[in-house]
């Protein structure tokens, strides 16, 4: 069964990715903290990297403002205590999306295509994005 932060986070998501949602500016910098403060070396990867999501940053990051009913983080944070581990996985994900791209002065990343039964021999991250159809050759 698919939890409420589960749809919550992969709607969300979509949207981001697909730019269709821009979070406020307000939005955008409270989820930059929260990336730094779950941060276990203290780098904006914290969250992919294992950091923590405390109940405690979350409170923090939903005190009173001004434009907190229109924040559309607002419900994904709300739910994510009770959500699955793989729904939070996806909302870290997305926290660290946000404050990466929160940060213009990054240098751009290089993204590689790599289809199999091609070898994926780099030592950046990597994204499984397909799987075997019946009938295809080993991977």
């Amino acid at each position: 069964m698919t939890d409420e932060l589960h749809l919550l986070a992969d709607a969300l998501t979509a949207d981001y990715v697909n730019g269709r949602w821009k979070p406020e500016a307000t939005e955008e910098h409270r989820a930059r903290i929260l990336s730094a403060q779950a941060s276990t070396d203290a780098g904006l990867d914290g969250l992919a990297a294992g950091g923590v999501l405390s109940t405690e940053s979350i409170e923090q990051m939903l005190r009173p403002h001004p434009e907190l009913s229109s924040w559309r983080l607002a419900p994904v944070l709300r739910a994510y205590p009770d959500g699955s581990p793989d729904a939070q996985a996806l909302v870290r994900e997305l926290l660290d999306a946000i404050a990466v791209a929160g940060f213009p002065l990054l240098p751009p990343r290089t993204l590689r295509y790599v289809e199999a039964p091609a070898r994926h021999d780099g030592d950046a991250v990597s994204i499984f994005l397909g799987g075997g159809i019946t009938g295809c050759p080993n991977w």
